[in-house]
């Protein structure tokens, strides 16, 4: 016969396993650019995603709003989807994106290394049903004098301010008009506080190419055996480059060009979840001037948040002959915005910034264990 606290012990721990599965979420990943009418969304425009085409967005963002660094390029958008169905279809400025609609599972729904799911829609034409002033052509999403620029109502295109609406009266038949004589008056009411600033006009002068950054730095000599800093601004990643010299070098100059996506030089994505693309060169300086390299460059928190990354993880990759190469990368500090990490090589060449993502929570094996040890613990003491 089944000892009865065996079968207490199994049943304690087959219960503590569904435990992870009881309270686990399945949230998709979606990453890439949003473009309105052939040209990069513009600041502010609202990108959702909404599950089995309900019509209540599961997940909102806005383009380059608030939580979104300020270096993101035009038309960026990340959307962490919770898969509480089987589909899940985008929108951009209330416009569904003409695309299949895709699975919600979880994990990147991108190639993994750069944002490529790209959302593309053509403006709303006047006169058509609309929920946001940046779906439509005329820049306006009204009814009456009310304008629709979030969504929490249905209006019409146009591409006049919203106004307000026409009223008709009945004419009497005194001072020269004709009795029952209808007259129709319309009244004009200017609404200050819903007349959009930035949603109308900034399209037009962007592109949907992924930003390219590129700065150089020049030193005017570095005397043999010495060093020689670079520094750059926030829009390249790194903060400064400094090289150790063998010989004595004159206008010396680095350059670093920054980028999303995979330099056309490189055949293989860099490992892991990609940050930016870093490619380094130098002009008047020869690599046997070279000792060493010192690179100090920066992540966002809020990427490493928004991607789920791992910080220990973070690391400087160098390309160089057909390989990816991880160096070992020390964290240097941190602030309320970045993280500032540093690296040691020998050369330039294409580096990557990457991080990997935290693994399955591991608290969550360890409740287990505990809720097995406490059953065990429970049966040897009944047993005394």
């Amino acid at each position: 016969m089944i000892n009865k606290s065996v079968v207490s012990i199994v049943l304690v721990i087959l219960l503590a396993l569904s435990i992870p599965q009881a309270f686990a979420q399945t949230v998709g990943t979606w990453r890439g650019y949003a473009i309105v009418s052939s040209s990069a969304a513009a600041n502010g425009t609202y990108v959702t995603a909404h599950i089995d085409n309900a019509t209540a967005a599961a997940a909102t963002t806005r383009i380059r709003g608030s939580e979104y660094a300020s270096e993101v390029p035009q038309g960026y958008y990340s959307l962490d989807v919770e898969c509480t169905g089987a589909k899940v279809n985008f929108k951009v400025c209330g416009i569904t994106v003409a695309l299949p609609s895709e699975s919600c599972t979880a994990g990147p729904h991108y190639n993994g290394t750069t944002p490529n799911f790209n959302l593309t829609v053509t403006k709303l034409s006047a006169g058509t049903s609309c929920s946001y002033s940046c779906g439509c052509s005329g820049g306006y999403c009204c009814s009456g004098a009310t304008e629709y620029t979030d969504g929490s109502g249905t209006g019409t295109c146009q591409s006049s301010v919203c106004t307000g609406a026409t009223t008709t009266t009945q004419g009497g038949g005194g001072g020269g008009g004709t009795a029952g004589e209808t007259t129709t008056t319309t009244t004009t009411t200017t609404t200050t506080t819903t007349v959009p600033v930035t949603t109308t006009t900034i399209v037009s002068t962007t592109t949907t190419t992924v930003p390219i950054v590129e700065e150089t730095e020049t030193v005017v000599t570095i005397p043999a055996g010495q060093t020689g800093t670079f520094t750059y601004t926030e829009s390249v990643a790194i903060s400064d480059i400094t090289i150790e010299t063998k010989n004595a070098v004159s206008n010396a100059q680095v350059t670093i060009t920054k980028q999303s996506d995979l330099p056309a030089t490189v055949t293989i994505a860099a490992p892991n979840v990609v940050h930016s693309y870093l490619t380094i060169t130098k002009a008047n300086i020869q690599d046997a001037d070279i000792e060493t390299v010192t690179i100090k460059f920066k992540v966002e928190k809020s990427w490493i948040a928004s991607n789920n990354i791992d910080e220990a993880t973070i690391a400087l990759n160098r390309y160089e002959n057909n390989v990816w190469t991880a160096l070992a990368t020390s964290k240097l500090s941190e602030d309320a915005n970045y993280v500032y990490f540093e690296v040691t090589t020998t050369g330039f060449s294409i580096f990557a910034v990457t991080g990997q993502q935290v693994a399955y929570p591991w608290i969550l094996l360890v409740i287990v264990v505990l809720l097995a040890a406490v059953a065990i613990f429970l049966v040897w003491k009944r047993r005394r």
